[in-house]
């Protein structure tokens, strides 16, 4: 939903905000496949570390990042599928309603002349002088 640009608070629906945004949610959710993809596969290396309790504790975070990860993966990816059915909805009931109006309004008919016109009455009055 947005406010229309004239500045009117009143609401509607733009399909295109709603696009790009969903967009940005699948950019953003490639992007966190890719780090969980790399959390997969990297293990801390006591070698490096020096010490047995602090690969433990790089350990214990790597897997609540990985545990975190999948959580923001799903709740993403739960997003982007119903901002996707909402717009459907949007739009089908944008449509629905465009076709029961038209269904009330008649077709309009061309209204013929109260009186028909006189071939005379388009001479100029009796009284009528031109300029000079």
């Amino acid at each position: 939903m947005s406010t229309r640009e004239s500045g009117n608070p009143e609401l509607y629906f733009d399909s295109d905000s709603v696009s790009s945004a969903n967009s940005r949610l699948s950019g953003a959710l490639e992007d966190l496949a890719k780090v969980l993809e790399k959390l997969k596969h990297g293990t801390p290396d006591s070698s490096v570390l020096g010490d047995s309790n602090v690969t433990a504790a790089c350990t214990t975070f790597r897997d609540v990042w990985r545990r975190e990860s999948h959580l923001t993966i799903s709740a993403t990816d739960t997003v982007i599928s119903l901002v996707s059915r909402a717009t459907v909805g949007f739009k089908e009931a944008d449509r629905n309603s465009a076709t029961a109006i038209a269904a009330t309004i008649q077709p309009s008919t061309v209204a013929e002349p109260a009186t028909t016109p006189n071939p005379d009455d388009s001479a100029p009055p009796s009284d009528f002088a031109p300029l000079r």
